[in-house]
């Protein structure tokens, strides 16, 4: 019998603990400061040993200021999504009394730039030495992809030189209420990880440098996750054994900042699970998942069950989801993402007797649309592009990180297609291929990933029939 780890919970700061004082920063107003990262201090909360220092050196000329973690690069970072509600808390003490001090979250975008507001939990007046938990709870805003999690100070007497601050057991969930316990990937067990009902707690990555996860042990399911990059579509394989009778299992992909995905079957349902001795065993193959970002798999029965899998890949890739075989890399030329509009639908109405007008809109900017021109270089991939875009299908755009400045993984809708001759050659092959492209929602639906000459005999009787019913090998591979 398999046992397998239940996600309770996630923490998303890296690095929690003040572990060497990496990620850790503050702000101030005036003086001086020095910092230290503490080990083995006495008194400290959640069985923590370690903590962030700041020393004034010279006294401040104001009041307000913060200790903070995620302000720096990565994987010093805590990854958001704008519109997800996030709790977050931090342990802090201080050696002056009479501060007013709370927990707050300052959303940051890419650059590190501060967006929307930040949110400040409740706060309370300090006491000498004394180490409290503050925490508060907020959404991130529009433009949010990171946060920074502040020991934050905004009221009291003025700094002075030999004063000192100091922060750690850094929390930042995605929840919209409540308050958990402390945890981070050395928290210890609660029994033995293998027996059924331990809660267990583990990095996802590099130990104080990355989330960390609560588990709870149970009998079930076990996922086990491959990166296949140098398959001709790049793509992650995902094996399922299932111990507790399971017949079939929702797959899920977890994205570094929280997000969770279902991964793409051929029904678009949950994958059916097969005999093998005593266990029920299945395979699917993940054609959608953002390359060169480590992304964890698990079952909605399990909440995770996989080491990160990073499909690290150099190309841009357009992916067909309902026909992985018809995707292709592409290349593009000069003037690609050039131009992005936010579209808005509103109105302007202007009521009598007043100067200013009356704006109703739709409630909420669109997604933003763009333009991309793919480079064709030879005979066949202009007949391959026209494949791959036959259907007038969402396509998956997926870009390796940094690769293209402001363009990230999403789903797209091509509209009107244009090809352009770069030559007055008639032989030249090359060609410039406008696609304009909205920004879309994940389609829903199912895959032809795991279409096989099995699926197409049981369709069809002779090769007769084969020849009749489809005109191409794509019209093949798509089915039925």
């Amino acid at each position: 019998m398999s046992v397998r780890f239940v996600e309770q919970r996630r923490n998303l700061v890296p690095n929690p603990r003040a572990i060497g004082g990496v990620g850790w920063s503050n702000t101030f107003s005036g003086g001086t400061q020095s910092f230290s990262a503490l080990t083995g201090g006495t008194g400290h909360p959640a069985g923590l040993t370690t903590a962030f220092r700041v020393t004034y050196n010279t006294a401040a000329t104001g009041v307000a200021c913060s200790v903070n973690y995620g302000a720096g690069g990565s994987p010093q970072i805590i990854s958001v999504t704008a519109g997800q509600a996030y709790s977050g808390s931090i342990y802090g003490r201080t050696s002056r009394a009479g501060q007013t001090a709370a927990c707050r979250l300052t959303w940051l975008n890419d650059a590190g730039t501060a967006v929307g507001s930040a949110v400040v939990g409740p706060s309370s007046t300090t006491g000498a030495n004394t180490w409290v938990r503050y925490s508060v709870i907020g959404t991130a805003p529009t433009g949010a992809t990171r946060v920074r999690l502040d020991y934050y100070f905004s009221a009291g007497t003025v700094w002075a030189a030999g004063d000192t601050q100091e922060a750690t057991g850094g929390l930042v969930e995605a929840r919209s209420s409540g308050l958990g316990a402390y945890f981070d990937g050395t928290t210890a067990a609660s029994g033995d990880p293998n027996t059924v009902g331990t809660l267990s707690y583990a990095w996802t990555g590099t130990p104080d440098a990355s989330p960390s996860v609560e588990r709870l042990s149970a009998v079930g399911t076990a996922v086990t996750a491959t990166a296949e990059p140098a398959n001709p579509v790049p793509r992650v394989r995902v094996d399922v054994v299932d111990s507790g009778g399971a017949t079939a299992v929702t797959v899920t992909r977890l994205h570094p900042d929280g997000r969770t995905f279902p991964v793409r079957t051929a029904d678009g349902g949950p994958l059916p699970l097969t005999a093998s001795g005593s266990d029920q065993v299945g395979t699917l193959y993940d054609y959608e998942a953002p390359f060169g970002v480590p992304v964890i798999y698990s079952t909605t029965e399990t909440v995770t069950g996989t080491s990160p899998a990073t499909l690290t890949v150099g190309d841009v890739w357009l992916i067909h989801p309902g026909v992985p075989e018809l995707s292709q890399p592409v290349d593009f030329y000069a003037d690609s993402f050039k131009e992005e509009a936010w579209g808005v639908d509103q109105g302007v109405f202007w009521p009598m007797g007043r100067d200013t007008p009356v704006v109703q809109t739709a409630g909420m900017r669109r997604a933003a649309s763009s333009s991309l021109t793919v480079a064709v270089e030879a005979a066949g991939e202009l007949a391959a592009l026209r494949a791959l875009v036959r259907d007038a299908g969402t396509l998956y755009l997926n870009v390796p990180p940094g690769l293209i400045d402001g363009v990230e993984p999403c789903y797209i809708a091509v509209g009107n297609i244009s090809v352009r001759r770069l030559s007055s050659i008639g032989s030249d092959v090359l060609r410039a291929v406008d696609m304009p492209y909205q920004v879309v929602d994940r389609p829903v639906g199912g895959t032809t990933a795991e279409r096989n000459w099995s699926d197409v005999i049981a369709d069809n009787a002779t090769w007769a029939d084969v020849i009749a019913r489809y005109d191409t090998w794509a019209d093949l591979l798509a089915g039925p």
